[in-house]
């Protein structure tokens, strides 16, 4: 993951790689002394030369390697199985004319690189020199034999500075993983600490999976991001770091089986490579979002940057990151809670006098740039006073909530229902002129009166119809002309629609 800010940052992989390839480079330089130079007269100098020559070239070739390419050789045990090979074969070369040591000495740097420890280390030096010592004085073939010194010392030379390099490799591998983990969590928290502020900022659900996807795509390198809700048996894609056309697309749940996984457990699932149908599925982790201990939605990761199991701390950081999401949606429910109520009112459910005025403006001010027609109802409930008088405010609050349902049930999609106040209602009627709105409030009239409130039986209403730009020019006149409407249509007799034909807002 790249670091967000800085890039300053140690990189242990980097160091551990040049160690690795100077200690080589020591290895075959003392080896080419040894051995090289010490047989330019003889028939085996052209296989020595060879060896060496190769030792080196493997050394250049690790030298030129991708970083990520050289971290999985080192990972794997093909390295360990060249080294080994080669000092072996030094080993060899280096053997002493008299009892076979070498042998011994190749077991135990076999041992050394299966089992690296500094204990290895010490034995082996304890076994040099017991060998040197059995080897010099003691009698082994049946017949008295001396072990050239100085062939053997450079012999035991060699072997421990092997064995050291061994070690040392060892104890970098380890130096370099615990940077490495310690590099990881820094990035993390870096990265936690600006997504839960950039996520804390955000009020819309679709800006918070955006946030994701991006996040993701921008810190994790071959990866693409894509965040997804399970609808029924099928995952919907909400937000994608691959194309934005994909929002909106589904795919069979069956056919997804960490997200399948991810989404029955509620935990993070990582799955490699796969066959599915008659292609290779990447490597996957499925992240569940929970919010109220509801899965919400799901992070689906793809790529190769998750070539093998992701450690415990990345798995920690995904948690944190799903749970940071989580945390923020919540905040824009709780919102989209708050300002639906304070947009309702709690009686009817239909939005309440605030949220209608605002929207009046809005649709008047979008007539008047469009140069489109504009209508408003008022509704006023007929003797509502004497349902209140007569069967109690209870039946009464059950009149106006019947009420509000039959209006909405008459009103089209574009339509604006709202309750202005009391046993007062009004509908925003868009693109529509004034012989419309006429209609529609005659066909609310009737199904108010075609409808049975319980107990009360049935209520009439009355009904004001203003529009603009036939007889209001603002959102002021419509209300106030609509209103004088109504007031004609009461004293008309009730259970009626009233409208004015003439342009009458200087009343």
């Amino acid at each position: 993951m790249n670091p967000p800010s800085q890039q300053s940052y140690f990189e242990p992989d980097v160091e551990n790689r040049r160690s690795f390839l100077l200690l080589r480079w020591l290895i075959i330089i003392l080896a080419s002394y040894l051995t090289l130079f010490s047989n330019l007269r003889s028939q085996n100098f052209i296989g020595i030369f060879i060896l060496v020559v190769t030792f080196s070239a493997s050394n250049i070739v690790i030298g030129f390697l991708p970083q990520r390419a050289f971290v999985a050789v080192r990972s794997s045990r093909l390295a360990i199985l060249v080294d080994a090979i080669f000092i072996c074969g030094f080993l060899y070369l280096l053997r002493v004319s008299g009892p076979p040591i070498h042998f011994p000495l190749m077991g135990i740097l076999l041992l050394a690189l299966i089992w690296r420890d500094l204990k290895v280390v010490l034995f082996s030096l304890l076994v040099v020199s017991v060998l040197f010592g059995v080897f010099s004085y003691v009698d082994i073939l049946g017949s008295a034999s001396s072990v050239p010194l100085e062939q053997f010392l450079a012999m035991a030379l060699f072997f421990i500075v092997a064995i050291f390099y061994v070690f040392l490799v060892d104890r970098f591998d380890s130096d370099a993983s615990t940077s490495m983990a310690m590099l990881e969590e820094t990035r993390h928290s870096e990265l936690m600490v600006e997504i839960a502020r950039t996520m804390s900022t955000l009020m819309n659900r679709n800006e918070i999976y955006r946030e994701i996807v991006t996040r993701f795509r921008d810190d994790i390198d071959g990866t693409t991001c894509s965040v997804v809700r399970v609808e029924g048996d099928q995952v919907v894609i909400l937000a994608s770091s691959r194309a934005p056309e994909e929002t909106g697309q589904s795919s069979p749940l069956e056919a997804n089986p960490p997200l399948m996984t991810a989404y029955h457990e509620n935990r993070v699932v990582y799955m490699g490579e796969r066959k599915a149908g008659e292609g290779v599925s990447p490597s996957t982790i499925a992240i569940p979002i929970a919010v109220r201990g509801e899965i919400e939605a799901l992070i689906c990761l793809e790529g190769d940057g998750f070539e093998t199991e992701p450690s415990s701390t990345r798995i920690h950081f995904f948690e944190v990151v799903a749970s940071t999401a989580g945390n923020a949606l919540r905040n824009v429910q709780m919102f989209e809670e708050m300002k639906h109520l304070a947009r309702t009112d709690f009686l009817t459910a239909l939005p309440n006098h605030r949220y209608f005025q605002s929207t009046l403006s809005r649709e008047v001010s979008r007539a008047q740039r469009h140069n489109h027609a504009l209508s408003l109802l008022i509704i006023d409930l007929d003797f509502l006073k004497n349902v209140n008088d007569r069967f109690g405010h209870p039946a009464g609050d059950a009149v106006i909530r019947g009420v509000a349902k039959t209006i909405q049930s008459t009103c089209r999609e574009i339509d604006f229902a709202a309750r202005y106040g009391g046993e007062e209602f009004v509908i925003i009627l868009p693109e529509t002129d004034l012989g419309g709105a006429v209609q529609v409030g005659e066909r609310v009239r009737m199904s108010i009166a075609a409808t049975d409130v319980g107990v009360v039986g049935k209520v009439t209403a009355s009904v004001g119809v203003a529009n603009y730009p036939v007889n209001a020019s603002s959102k002021e006149d419509l209300i106030r002309v609509a209103d004088q409407a109504l007031y004609v249509a009461k004293n008309g007799g009730r259970n009626q629609v009233a409208h004015f034909k003439y342009q009458l807002t200087t009343m």
